[in-house]
């Protein structure tokens, strides 16, 4: 799938996909056009409804580079991409935030990156309705609430209560076996436990709940988790997303226009990085950024889960992501 722009001066980011063969796509940027551009793919979901590392185009190419880059340390990985593109005067990305820790390396060409901070959030006219913006930077929209390190509430709820229904089950065998063995007090630890793996297995069915519901598309859950909208099992595409900015790009450097149509983003404080092929730009989550590409450009990034912990060690306050990476690699 090609993103696809209609004139000159339009912009990428909208959703506007067409589907075309990879060797025709590259025979029309070889040829200079730049009204194609290859971003983001969609992933299949593997036997657990969960998104694959990497989309069908970018499996062939796994071995070619590393999965888990030392540089990002304990970070963990969520999507590995391919951009390529062509531009004879600067096309852009249009002005929008990405929901994971970016790791950019520009290949091939040149590219400059406007760049605002999620402290101006209010102030970038989203398509989406804000909620709010966790401590870390990690920005929710109406009915996509998320924990701080980016995992759906249901999810993360269902996460817990499989780990404490691990932990249970130790508890319960070990007072099966201090029964066993008569020691003192052994009945009532095995009480202690049995009541422990019930808990635990009432989490697990209030999570199984939740999924059913919100699957019918009922909108109901369990209020403790507070969760309303449908889960995106996989990683799609979609028009007009709720991370881009209604702000046209010609917008940004016209400081009149901007005044009278925008005041908020007038008043926001923009910073800029101009990349070169074999540059590299860390980008956390959350920050607005306006990509202009210049000359035939090819870039690889990969996304990383945002860090909500202080500890380079234990980047997130939960072992979530850690633990869904480990099942995930088994099947890379």
């Amino acid at each position: 799938m090609v993103e696809k722009r209609t004139c000159d001066k339009d912009t990428f980011g909208k959703g506007n996909e067409v589907k075309m063969n990879f060797g025709r796509f590259l025979r029309l940027i070889s040829g200079g056009d730049d009204k194609h551009y290859l971003t983001t793919q969609d992933v299949h979901a593997n036997s657990d409804g969960r998104p694959d590392l990497m989309s069908p185009l970018m499996e062939p190419l796994k071995d070619d580079f590393p999965l888990r880059p030392l540089l990002m340390g304990h970070l963990v990985p969520q999507n590995i991409n391919m951009w390529i593109g062509n531009s004879k005067e600067g096309t852009s990305s249009g002005l929008h935030h990405d929901y994971h820790d970016n790791l950019y390396i520009v290949l091939k060409g040149n590219k400059r990156f406007r760049l605002y901070s999620p402290l101006d959030t209010e102030k970038m006219y989203t398509r989406g309705d804000l909620l709010l913006v966790h401590p870390n930077g990690r920005i929710n929209y109406t009915s996509e609430e998320t924990t701080a390190y980016g995992a759906d509430l249901l999810s993360d709820a269902a996460a817990s209560a499989a780990r404490q229904r691990r932990e249970a089950e130790k508890v319960l065998a070990m007072a099966e076996r201090a029964m066993e063995e008569g020691k003192f007090g052994a009945k009532e630890q095995l009480e202690r436990a049995e009541q422990q793996l019930e808990e635990a297995i009432d989490a697990i069915l209030d999570a199984e709940m939740c999924e059913v519901d919100d699957e019918s598309e009922s909108g109901y859950c369990d209020e403790k988790y507070k969760y309303s909208d449908r889960r995106r099992l996989v990683d799609k595409t979609v028009k007009n997303p709720k991370n881009f900015s209604r702000v046209e790009a010609d917008y940004l450097n016209d400081e009149e226009k901007l005044h009278r149509k925008y005041p908020l983003m007038a008043q926001a404080t923009a910073a800029f990085c101009d990349i070169q092929a074999g540059g590299i730009l860390y980008l956390p989550a959350s920050w607005f950024h306006e990509v202009s590409s210049y000359g035939q450009t090819i870039a690889l990034n990969y996304w990383f889960h945002p860090p909500d912990g202080h500890d380079f060690a234990a980047p997130y306050s939960s072992d979530f992501w850690t633990n869904d990476y480990k099942e995930r690699l088994e099947e890379v």
